[in-house]
């Protein structure tokens, strides 16, 4: 099935029909065109030109000096140079004609649009240069003004340059604010989801160790109580046990806590694959027969890596107290290739039935 594709920019989509594209007018198009129109108007009025109204080559020849800004934003070199090119050889062939319109499109749009639309500081450059060459020759070759038409003619292109200059600065600098917004809001999104992702992990470090905790201090406080008549001395071994369990449990917790209230850097030494000895020596105390297979020498982990291994057998080995309790326990560590593989495996708890077979945790990670 192929999936959906969205509309493309600048159209919209019919409820009758396939997708209808839209024209999108703004004002460096309605501008131009506006005052194009009005050039036209205005040659066609008493004393526009010498021998007026102008003849229909002269309205052609002026149409191509207002037109071609309609397509500024478009062809941002060779609308206003082609503009200011048409405007400049109307003293060449005919009378200079005597509107508003004509000046007002080339000297104000012209400039204006060489700068503001060029894509890049060298290209608007070039083409505010060649479009004020261009105003100041039709200025040299107008008769009526000579010489003050040319420097008046540099001079209001020049200001309309320096216009499309500033415009495309503030242009650029705001569209440059936006982006870094945006990259900011996006860095804040992604530190709110690792933020979301430690505190997942936290969360799960956290029922990882009060689950063990909890189920050694519970096999061994019912030991406990079990013999406390008969075998004081047992009983007494049992409750040290839990005292040892929920001292470990407490630090380990304690640990957690200081790792949420550093603001950066890391915290204290966290449980190893080195630790796991002592851990499976615990679960021994508590009654529980626990085989232990590790790799020698160990492995050098990363620290990460290190509390995952640690997590991994401790969720095994509650697991077992858990749900098995008095069911022999193997764990077993090897290093395969660039793997490390855990394994918990569970026999069948005391006094379950034929069908019972054992149980297995296993996990893996790369070393």
């Amino acid at each position: 099935m192929t999936p959906p594709v969205a509309p493309p920019y600048g159209s919209r989509v019919s409820a009758r029909g396939p997708r209808v594209p839209t024209v999108r007018w703004s004002w460096d198009v309605l501008l131009p065109l506006a005052l194009t129109v009005l050039a036209q108007v205005e040659l066609h009025l008493p004393h526009s030109t010498e021998s007026a109204p102008a003849t229909v080559p002269h309205s052609l020849l002026l149409l191509g000096a207002t037109a071609p800004l309609a397509l500024q934003r478009r062809l941002p070199l060779a609308a206003p140079a082609l503009a200011a090119a048409v405007w400049a050889v109307e003293p060449l062939l005919f009378p200079v004609a005597n509107t508003f319109a004509v000046p007002l499109t080339v000297l104000g749009l012209a400039p204006l649009a060489a700068t503001r639309w060029a894509p890049g500081p060298r290209r608007a450059l070039l083409g505010s240069a060649v479009v004020l060459a261009l105003v100041v020759l039709e200025g040299v070759g107008n008769e009526q003004f000579g010489l003050g038409g040319a420097v008046a003619n540099g001079v209001f292109g020049a200001v309309a340059a320096y216009a499309g200059h500033a415009w495309r600065r503030t242009s650029t600098q705001r569209r440059l604010a936006e982006e870094r917004a945006q990259l900011e809001r996006a860095a804040r999104e992604d530190a709110d989801r690792a933020l979301g992702a430690e505190r997942t992990r936290m969360a799960r470090e956290l029922h990882d160790v009060l689950g063990h905790g909890l189920s050694v201090v519970l096999l061994q406080a019912r030991g406990a109580r079990r013999v406390l008549a008969d075998d004081p001395a047992a009983a007494r071994t049992a409750l040290d046990e839990v005292e040892r369990a929920a001292v470990s449990s407490l630090r380990e917790v304690r640990l957690l806590m200081d790792v949420l209230r550093l603001p950066a850097g890391g915290p204290g030494p966290q449980p190893g694959l080195e630790d796991v000895p002592a851990l499976v020596e615990g679960v021994r105390r508590t009654g529980t027969a626990v085989a232990l297979r590790l790799p020698q020498p160990l492995p050098q982990l990363p620290a990460a890596l290190g509390v995952s291994c640690y997590r991994v057998v401790q969720e095994g080995l509650t697991n077992a107290l858990r749900h098995a309790p008095g069911a022999a326990v193997a764990v077993e560590v090897v290093r395969s290739g660039g793997h490390l593989v855990l394994q918990v495996d569970t026999g069948p708890a005391p006094g379950a039935g034929p069908g019972a077979g054992p149980g297995a945790g296993p996990g893996a990670g790369p070393g």
